[in-house]
């Protein structure tokens, strides 16, 4: 049936228009009607290329194959129902978004070199003397709109293992860098941060904090077992790769990247449980101090057998050096 109304051209669901050897161009839209009307029903159930149709949760159209949409749910925001799959075999609705993504008071930025229009992040870092902002040559970026006083988070990853494979690994954040540029000596960061006190009386600056949290009790570690709630694990070689690889220059490495340090690690009293060591090392390695020119001027090491130790301890009477079998003070400086 076709029903020529006041808006336009009505066509009921049981009419099938014939294809138009042309494109078909309609009116525009006006204050008072649509130019097209899809009254929103239920999704058909084997749609092929090119069929649009609406439902409740918006408008929908087959294209390559795959089900696109829906693209606009509820009013003033864009709501994708879930179809309970992961996998887009499984049924999964895969949204893919090309070439750039800015969000939030990112999306001022223009994404231009030179850039122009820039959001705030981009203003304060030329202005400290960036030749550019981070935003111009990121991939996606998030800030949070300064108008709010609710949006204190830019980003937020979250995973859990709960539902998922055994053995598998539930990973709120990643971040990969590759350098594998032959032509030039350009550097990749896995992950790279900064957090900057900008005036005398504002709060404090973290580059990062990571602070784990045992609901149950957790496992003391030794330099032959790891603990099993843990701050930080810094490992070399990625584990699973089955490429060749080869050692790691170094754990942790603390560079004056403009500015020193004050103190290279400091342990907040109470931080560590007890009168447990702050730092446990396994026999064989040890603290080794060089010069400028890498020269190894002295060692502090350890070796012993099993069952036997010996101890430094600093009073307020001076040094003692304890034996390894009874702890008798072999040597006292005062």
């Amino acid at each position: 049936m076709i029903r020529f109304i006041k808006a336009g051209l009505f066509l009921s669901a049981a009419f099938s228009f014939p294809a138009l050897a042309q494109k078909t161009t309609f009116n525009p839209s006006t204050p008072s009607s649509a130019s097209i009307n899809i009254p929103p029903g239920t999704a058909p159930t084997s749609p092929v290329d090119g069929d649009c149709w609406t439902t409740a949760s918006g408008m929908f159209c087959r294209i390559g194959t795959t089900t696109v949409g829906p693209f606009a749910g509820t009013a003033n925001s864009n709501t994708f129902p879930a179809t309970g799959q992961f996998l887009a075999s499984s049924g999964a609705r895969i949204q893919r978004l090309n070439d750039r993504l800015f969000v939030g008071a990112a999306t001022v930025n223009d994404g231009n070199d030179p850039n122009v229009s820039k959001d705030w992040l981009a203003a304060l870092q030329t202005s400290w003397g960036l030749p550019h902002g981070y935003t111009v040559f990121s991939q996606t970026t998030s800030l949070t709109n300064t108008s709010s006083p609710y949006a204190g988070y830019g980003l937020t990853g979250g995973a859990q293992t709960q539902g998922l494979v055994a053995n598998g690994a539930a990973i709120g954040t990643q971040g990969f860098a590759i350098a594998n540029q032959p032509s030039n000596t350009s550097s990749v960061w896995g992950f790279y941060g900064e957090a900057h006190r900008v005036l005398s009386n504002a709060g404090s600056a973290y580059g990062m904090e990571l602070d784990p949290v045992a609901h149950v009790a957790s496992m003391a570690p030794s330099p032959n077992q790891q603990g099993n709630v843990i701050g930080v694990q810094v490992g070399c070689g990625g584990g699973d790769y089955t490429i060749t690889i080869y050692e790691c220059s170094s754990a942790l490495q603390i560079v004056p990247n403009n500015k020193p340090f004050y103190d290279g690690i400091n342990f907040l009293r109470g931080s560590v449980y007890g009168n447990n060591p702050a730092i446990t090392l396994p026999i064989g390695n040890g603290l080794s101090f060089t010069d400028a020119a890498g020269h190894v001027g002295g060692n502090i090491t350890a070796n012993f057998t099993a069952g036997t130790t010996s101890n430094l301890n600093f009073t307020d009477n001076g040094l003692q050096v304890a034996g390894s079998t009874d702890q008798r003070w072999l040597i006292s400086i005062r």
